[in-house]
């Protein structure tokens, strides 16, 4: 298991060194950072050749993409060329908020999507399982750009329940955790019914009936826990999303998280902020799908010897 797990860590290393490098080239496509810095009509050509240089972006894309690996190999991301400050206190900073955010988006999607799912399969074919699927249909087809904006339509600004921004409490995370919580609910839901259709009519599932064990026992203790491995690698693949799909969410409901950070940095041409979010994110990704690996070998002991 031991060697599984290293060549699995290993992978991932190199997934988040693709996505660092990514983010390097794709950055420098946007344009000079200097020119977003120094105003050009009152600005020499010294003066710009002068902020260059310090900046190193007078140096060759291999010198500074070799300087970018070196420094984020030792965990330094840099300073900020909007702030003057380092970037990982500024990206720290950041971090527990977009974590609240997607952790009560997994939440509302979990608690939600997965009872769904259960209602769906039990009462296949009946009207619990068309109005299910009509709300995994929705959930997978409304974009996150016009769903915010329409829950601030009607619960803040119409019903006045809820506020419209902000952070602190657990109002002020509603809105934004349902908007980009609205897709993996559909998905989990989708998959539990998907799984549970699966495993309804296999032979263990009539012997426990037969033993007398009321239907939640048995869809509790061996039906969902059947299908919990599916479940387990969804989460991990939608940490992804969530945190990609935070950047649109955190604009919308000015949630101050990395992924405002990223749009705002990426808006001032600011490389070593925009970069370190990124590497971030990636990295925060990397290890939930390390950790669904780890969960499979507790979740089924077969995978141990795979």
């Amino acid at each position: 298991m031991t060697r599984v797990l290293v060549r699995r860590f290993g992978g991932l290393m190199m997934v988040l060194l693709s996505v660092s490098t990514a983010a390097f080239v794709v950055l420098r496509l946007t344009g000079d950072p200097v020119q977003m810095m120094l105003p050009p009509e009152q600005t020499t050509a010294e003066q710009v050749a002068r902020l260059r240089h310090q900046l190193g972006l007078d140096q060759p894309v291999w010198v500074q993409y070799a300087q970018f690996l070196r420094n984020l190999a030792t965990g330094d991301l840099g300073a900020s060329y909007r702030y003057g400050t380092p970037v990982a206190p500024l990206i720290l900073q950041r971090v527990p908020a977009t974590l609240e955010l997607a952790g009560a988006a997994v939440a509302f999607a979990g608690l939600v999507g997965v009872p769904l799912g259960v209602v769906s399969a039990v009462r296949k074919d009946g009207t619990a399982d068309v109005l299910a699927s009509g709300v995994s249909f929705l959930g997978v087809s409304i974009p996150v750009f016009w769903l915010g904006p329409m829950l601030i339509l009607f619960f803040a600004v119409r019903l006045h329940w809820l506020p419209t921004s902000g952070i602190g409490g657990w109002r002020p995370l509603v809105l934004p955790a349902i908007t980009l919580g609205m897709y993996p609910l559909a998905q989990f839901a989708r998959l539990v019914r998907s799984e549970m259709l699966d495993v309804l009519g296999e032979d263990f599932v009539r012997t426990a009936r037969s033993k007398g064990l009321s239907e939640l026992a048995v869809i509790v203790r061996h039906v969902l826990r059947k299908a919990s491995l599916s479940v387990v690698t969804l989460v991990g693949l939608n940490v992804g999303v969530l945190l990609g799909g935070a950047i649109i969410t955190e604009t919308i409901f000015a949630w101050p998280g990395l992924g405002r950070l990223i749009v705002q940095a990426i808006s001032f041409r600011d490389f070593p902020l925009a970069e370190g979010a990124v590497v971030y994110i990636s990295f925060i990704t990397v290890l939930a799908n390390f950790a669904v690996d780890l969960s499979y070998t507790l979740l089924d002991p077969r995978v141990r010897s795979t």
